[in-house]
């Protein structure tokens, strides 16, 4: 079957970051497998580049079978559009299925959520139902993924498909490639929705299988640096211990950098990382209140103080590491005194990396958002904000104070 993938463009406001535009690696990996079954597969990135985009005469003249939509809840309302259009080509001739998944299914996972033109909606992660669904179909609109649990078990993402698409990034010489290596969160911040996205329990892939996709990059393009684009990279130290061993092994010296929790990170973790080429670390210290800790991060007091935020900044010096860390301000029980204690902080450990505060909006699929719902302005499209969210944009952002969105 020939199969159109697609994301939709970025809006132009919104209270989040759109300015990083990297390769989406779920889609990649889907490109995999569907073409591991014999289909013919097209992909559009247009929130990446908005020129990116298909119409009428591409699906017909192409003869595509089914288009399937990446979808985001920051995206809800080009989304909406995009499926305006569909049903016109629709109208016209074009006589294909239409499929959705991705993060804004988990929180919106009812058929009434959806215009009547989608044909099945995927909550869940897609690898193991999607060629069923595509050939064999459904009778259910709602289909339910199902996580695999080796996540060595699936093929390498099709790289090809992200070649001359404008992503950012680039060093060395090379162009930035992503690798997503791990899936799942064990913590339980109540603010963050991927949780109920990935669930609780976490995946890996193995340090030898990581090598092998380094090794299935190389050889096909130039690499300027990689990141392992994964909120949770550090958890499993030992993973990540035998995969700096092997990289420094096999002579490996691309740079590369990876998200962690405080809670995972150590002073020999953080240097052998840095032995291995890793030239920085995104980590979400979130508030150096530890009133405000306790509330967000419940159960989870001893990994996350404002003790240990303070010693991984430290370590991080020590060995080197550029930070890139983000700060959560806005929060529905936050006081003046809490956002004090974090700007200090940032100021205290401005020196080496690079700092974000980021004014918290509610996310369906978290459970603060749930908290807050009589409470706060809800959005068209569902995001919840404070009373005071614009003051904070103003305070905060700077030059992209815009992202005020009430």
């Amino acid at each position: 079957m020939r199969i159109l993938l697609t994301t939709v463009k970025a809006p132009e406001r919104s209270p989040f970051s759109i300015l990083e535009k990297i390769q989406p690696m779920g889609i990649g990996v889907l490109v995999s497998i569907l073409k591991n079954e014999g289909h013919e597969i097209c992909f559009f990135d247009p929130y990446t580049d908005p020129k990116d985009t298909f119409d009428l005469y591409y699906l017909i003249f192409h003869k595509i079978d089914v288009i399937g939509i990446y979808i985001c809840t920051m995206c809800w309302k080009e989304i909406l559009e995009l499926l305006e259009k569909i049903q016109t080509y629709k109208d016209n001739g074009w006589n294909g299925k239409v499929i959705v998944g991705g993060p804004h299914t988990y929180a919106h996972n009812k058929q009434s959520d959806y215009p009547k033109i989608v044909d099945h909606v995927v909550v869940g992660e897609a690898e193991l139902v999607i060629n069923d669904l595509i050939v064999n179909g459904s009778p259910d609109r709602i289909i339910f993924g199902n996580n695999p649990t080796n996540l060595d078990d699936l093929p390498i993402a099709s790289y090809e498909i992200f070649e001359g698409k404008p992503y950012l990034g680039y060093g060395s010489g090379g162009q930035v490639y992503a690798i997503s290596t791990s899936r799942g969160c064990p913590h339980n911040c109540i603010f963050c929705s991927s949780s109920s996205a990935t669930g609780r329990h976490y995946r890996w892939l193995s340090a030898e299988r990581m090598i092998e996709h380094i090794r299935f990059i190389e050889e096909r393009y130039k690499i300027g640096y990689l990141q392992f684009r994964e909120n949770n990279f550090c958890v499993n130290n030992q993973r990540v211990y035998e995969f700096c061993k092997l990289y420094i092994e096999l002579g490996f010296k691309y740079p590369w950098y990876a998200e962690g929790s405080v809670k995972d990170l150590s002073l020999e973790l953080l240097q052998e990382m840095k032995n291995a080429h890793c030239s920085g670390i995104y980590i979400g210290f979130e508030s150096a209140s530890e009133r405000i800790l306790d509330v967000i991060k419940p159960g989870l007091k001893h990994g996350f103080t404002p003790e240990k935020n303070e010693q991984v900044a430290n370590w991080c010096n020590q060995v080197g590491l550029r930070m890139f860390a983000t700060y959560l301000i806005g929060l529905p029980f936050e006081e003046e005194v809490d956002i004090q204690k974090t700007v200090d902080f940032v100021k205290k450990f401005n020196s080496n990396g690079t700092n974000w505060f980021c004014v918290y909006v509610g996310i369906p699929g978290s459970r603060l958002y749930d908290d807050v719902k009589d409470l706060w302005h809800q959005d068209d499209i569902g995001l919840r904000y404070g009373p005071h969210h614009n003051e904070l944009c103003k305070r905060f952002y700077g030059e992209y104070a815009e992202r005020s969105m009430i």
